[in-house]
């Protein structure tokens, strides 16, 4: 099997709802540890949890975003205690008040249209190499 030159890895977006930082981390850290272990030579990549939008955040107290920004911030120290690059993802995607623009996001105010997934794209272009 030839190995990936590179990784990238999303997760946590949905568990925020019901999963404390501690225990996403944990989880994030098994899942690190059995993509680094089959791809020793790979660099990885961890990515922020995306935003939500402003609507979404005020349905669904879940999801709010200073709650996204604590996660955030966790997972950075992660990244940063494992060695690997954290993209700021999140920030790539919000407007000046710290949501989601909406011209990125679906209907749902969490999950991105393909505008959204541009201006990741772009972001990935000046942020990794």
């Amino acid at each position: 099997l030839s190995q990936p030159a590179k990784i990238y890895i999303m997760l946590g977006s949905n568990g925020i709802a019901w999963m404390s930082i501690d225990s996403m981390i944990s989880k994030y850290s098994t899942f690190f540890t059995a993509v680094h272990t089959a791809a020793p030579k790979a660099k990885i990549y961890i990515e922020a949890i995306l935003p939500v939008t402003a609507a979404k955040e005020t349905s669904d107290e879940r999801y709010s975003n200073s709650k996204i920004n604590d996660y955030n911030a966790k997972l950075s120290e992660f990244a940063k205690s494992q060695g690997v690059t954290f993209l700021d993802t999140h920030s790539a995607l919000v407007t000046s008040d710290g949501t989601l623009n909406t011209q990125y996001a679906e209907a749902d105010g969490m999950h991105l249209k393909k505008a959204g997934y541009e201006a990741l794209l772009e972001y990935f272009k000046s942020h990794t190499n």
